[in-house]
């Protein structure tokens, strides 16, 4: 499916621009797909991002950065002697 039910993170429903571009060309509509695919790389590459809420709580204003992950760095390697 392109859409999923509740896959945002704000479990709004969310669409696969790539995968409903590959179905409109498998079900004839080739520009429509073709178009819709360059578009998608560009225009909704957000993924993991999220959108910056007003705050007046009245909408969205744009897209904010994702909240960052930090990992646990591995041992210090031993000094050359």
């Amino acid at each position: 499916s392109v859409i999923v039910r509740g896959g945002a993170y704000n479990g709004r429903d969310s669409v696969d621009f790539l995968a409903l571009a590959e179905e409109l060309v498998r079900s004839g509509h080739d520009e429509a797909g073709r178009e819709l695919g360059e578009l998608a790389r560009t225009t909704f590459d957000h993924k993991d991002g999220r959108v910056q809420e007003a705050a007046d709580g009245s909408g969205w204003v744009g897209y904010g950065e994702a909240n960052i992950q930090l990992a646990k760095g591995r041992a210090p390697l031993a000094a050359a002697k």
